[in-house]
């Protein structure tokens, strides 16, 4: 059996751009945990990359569950004491996220704190703010795709 020899400076270094890697990646989480507290704070819905999937017309849709229907959550392939111990935004990413709340341009803040966002729904409720308000959200977030739903209100 051969071993190599490694110089101390040449640990520091591998365990320094370790460290700096982990850091960007422990911060790009947080960044993203503190967004999506916010948005679901102001009522939005979250859905994370494991839990989504593309359907025929190219848009995001929602995976159904490990037993066949949609009301059960996707389960993540990252084992769960480990998603329980970090959280979420470790391993995964807000991909698309639906905006029916009474003001959706209040979001938008913490839209742009989305790096890996796909897809933004909007509520389009009849009033006349709406084409200025899907307009302001498209200009903001250029590689984000903006989907005005219709929204049902009861």
């Amino acid at each position: 059996m051969i071993f190599r020899r490694f110089s101390l400076r040449a640990f520091l270094i591998a365990f320094t751009l370790l460290a700096v890697c982990f850091a960007v990646w422990a911060d790009r989480s947080r960044r993203q945990r503190t967004a999506v507290a916010g948005l679901r704070e102001l009522g939005a819905r979250i859905y994370y990359d494991f839990e989504l999937t593309r359907g025929i017309s190219g848009e995001y849709e929602i995976k159904p569950g490990p037993d066949g229907y949609l009301g059960q959550p996707a389960v993540s392939d990252v084992p769960a004491w480990l998603v329980k111990s970090l959280g979420i935004d470790y391993f995964h990413t807000s991909a698309v996220v639906y905006l029916y709340i009474p003001r959706p341009l209040d979001a938008l803040p913490l839209l742009k704190r989305l790096p890996n966002l796909k897809e933004v729904h909007y509520p389009r409720r009849g009033e006349t703010d709406d084409e200025a308000d899907l307009e302001q959200l498209r200009n903001e977030l250029p590689n984000v795709k903006v989907i005005a739903d219709l929204a049902i209100v009861g």
